[in-house]
Formats: structure tokens, C-alpha cells, sequence
């Protein structure tokens, strides 16, 4: 393995390793998260994207909400 390979390995086993804060999100914890001033109909049906397909959900995400799933993954971490 190639030490660009190594290091791509690290960063996406690190990826891995925060995502998995995010399956602790309550329903009520990832709608005041991502989208606290959305109709129930919307965030309905991201957070069953969320549920059943997280990385599309991911992908989905704009730049501020990806901004809020890092702040979210730091402080779990922390706690």
C-alpha cells in the first residue's frame, strides 16, 4: 500500500468512526439539529432518509448542515 493509500485509509477510517455519533440522534435531536424551523411533512421524510439511507443523506446535506454535524460529532465526542 502506497503511503497516499495509507493516509486516505486513515482519513476514511477516522470519517467512519465520527459518523457513528450520528446514529445516536433522536428523531427530536436530528430535526432541532438539522431542521428546527422545517414542517413536519420535510423533515419527515429526511429523517426517514436519515434512518434508511444515511449516506445519501450525507451527500444531501448543504454546507451549513454539514457544518452542524461536525460541531455534533466534536461535542459527543467529548462528552
Amino acid at each position: 500500500m502506497s503511503a497516499q493509500q495509507e493516509y486516505d485509509r486513515r482519513i476514511l477510517m477516522k470519517v467512519l468512526e465520527d459518523l457513528k455519533y450520528a446514529n445516536r440522534l433522536s428523531m427530536l435531536d436530528f430535526v432541532e439539529l438539522f431542521f428546527p424551523d422545517s414542517v413536519e411533512d420535510y423533515w419527515m421524510r429526511k429523517w426517514e432518509m436519515f434512518r434508511d439511507n444515511p449516506l445519501g443523506f450525507y451527500w444531501s446535506l448543504d454546507t451549513e448542515r454539514l457544518g452542524r454535524l461536525v460541531s455534533y460529532i466534536e461535542k459527543e465526542r467529548r462528552s
